[in-house]
């Protein structure tokens, strides 16, 4: 007797493997906005467990639910609105005496996709530093109270594209000079321009990451943290 159900004799597909696989191809093609990021869970806690308690907690049944290696699991929404209301109520909740992690989805695909850093060549270097934007002494000369601190850029970021991005929410840039990894210093032409881009750019999206702008001089303390 042949059996059926797998490739090859005597084979046959794991049903779990495969509805694992097709749940995880449903997510895929679900928008990120509309996923939620859950981390902390128990060993014992299985999909519809979480799925329950997403529903008990948020009013509001996930589309789609799957646990992860490692205690990870992810949950999909109907819609943008609701995910971020789930994310708002879920966050620290309990399920199986733990307190669950709920995040945005881009922010699970950083923490699960993180790269080692590379070694970057002398001649890299001297490239990044010259492509680095405005000229350092012209921005160094600019009063502080002119000056904004933004951090939480992510590496792809350029000094032409975070002037667009001030731009599109209002605020017209003088001079950009990248910092640090993940910072930099954003001149304006007046002091009240520069507290009007604080106040509209702070926790804005650029690359898929939340922006964090702020007065120059509090820039200073973080930029000396060891």
């Amino acid at each position: 007797m042949i059996p059926t159900g797998g490739k090859g004799f005597g084979k046959s597909s794991d049903p779990k493997k495969e509805a694992f696989k097709k749940s995880m191809d449903k997510l895929s093609k679900v928008d990120a906005e509309k996923k939620i990021w859950i981390g902390g869970l128990s060993d014992k806690v299985t999909w519809k467990m979480l799925e329950k308690h997403m529903q008990e907690i948020t009013g509001t049944k996930p589309k789609i639910t799957e646990v992860m290696k490692k205690g990870k699991a992810c949950c999909a929404f109907a819609d943008a609105d609701a995910a971020q209301a789930a994310l708002a109520s879920a966050n620290g909740s309990e399920l199986d005496g733990q307190a669950i992690e709920v995040d945005v989805w881009t922010e699970k695909e950083k923490k699960e996709r993180a790269e080692k850093p590379k070694k970057v060549s002398k001649f890299a270097k001297s490239s990044a530093a010259k492509s680095s934007g405005d000229d350092k002494d012209a921005v160094n000369a600019v009063d502080a109270s002119s000056k904004v601190w933004v951090g939480g850029l992510s590496p792809k970021a350029t000094t032409a594209k975070l002037k667009k991005h001030f731009a599109d929410n209002g605020s017209e840039a003088h001079l950009c000079r990248l910092l640090k990894p993940g910072t930099a210093c954003v001149t304006f032409e007046t002091d009240d321009a520069a507290s009007s881009a604080i106040a509209a750019v702070n926790g804005t999206k650029l690359d898929g990451k939340d922006l964090e702008v702020d007065v120059w001089t509090k820039s200073e303390k973080k930029a000396k943290k060891a």
